[in-house]
C-alpha cells in the first residue's frame, strides 16, 4: 500500500500548490457548495495541503491516517456535489477552471483514502524512508513508479474529463471550430 499512499501524497502536494497559486476555482466550488470560501481560506487549504504531503513523504508517524482523512474528505465533497446534482463546473482540486467533479474523482480519491490507511494500518515506514530498505535501484524505481501513478491519477482528474467534454459536449457547449 506505500506506493499509492506516496502517489497521493505526491498529489497532495501537487493540489495544494495548485490551490496556492489559483485559489478561485476551489473558493467556487465551495461557495456552490454553501461552504465558506474566501481565497484566502483556500490559500490556507492549499498550504495545509503542502505541510500534510511534505509531512507524509517525509514518513512523520499519523501522517498517513491525515492524508487518509483528507481524501475520505475530498471523496465526501465531490460526492456530495455529485448527489445535491448543485451547479459545479469545477471540483477546484487543481486550480484549474471547468473541470467537474465525476465518477472517476470519487473512484479515484476514494482508492486514495484507502491506500494511505492501508499504510497507516501497516507496521513499515509510511514515507520515502519506507523504499529505503529496498536497496538503491529498487528504491528509485518504486519512487518512480509512484510519481508515475501520481501522474496517471492526476490525468484521470484532470485530462479526462476534458476528453469526455471534447468527445460529448453538452447542448451548451458549442463545438470549437478546428
Amino acid at each position: 500500500m506505500l506506493l499509492p499512499h506516496l502517489a497521493g501524497s505526491l498529489l497532495l502536494l501537487l493540489a495544494g500548490v495548485a490551490k496556492l497559486r489559483r485559489p478561485d476555482g476551489t473558493a467556487r466550488a465551495l461557495r456552490a457548495q454553501h461552504l465558506p470560501s474566501s481565497p484566502a481560506l483556500v490559500r490556507l487549504l492549499g498550504a495545509g495541503e503542502v505541510l500534510l504531503a511534505a509531512a507524509a513523504l517525509a514518513g512523520l508517524p499519523g501522517t498517513a491516517w491525515a492524508v487518509a482523512a483528507a481524501y475520505a474528505a475530498f471523496t465526501a465533497f465531490v460526492v456530495v456535489a455529485l448527489v445535491r446534482g448543485a451547479p459545479l463546473s469545477s471540483c477546484g482540486c487543481f486550480g484549474e477552471p471547468d473541470l467537474p467533479p465525476t465518477r472517476t474523482h470519487v473512484a479515484v480519491t476514494a482508492a486514495l483514502a484507502a491506500a494511505s490507511a492501508g499504510t497507516a494500518l501497516g507496521a513499515g515506514a509510511s514515507g520515502l524512508d519506507g523504499l529505503a530498505g529496498a536497496g538503491a535501484p529498487a528504491a528509485l524505481a518504486a519512487a518512480g513508479l509512484s510519481a508515475l501513478v501520481a501522474w496517471l491519477a492526476l490525468l484521470s482528474l484532470t485530462a479526462l474529463p476534458r476528453l469526455a467534454a471534447a468527445l460529448h459536449p453538452s447542448p451548451a457547449t458549442p463545438r470549437s471550430a478546428s
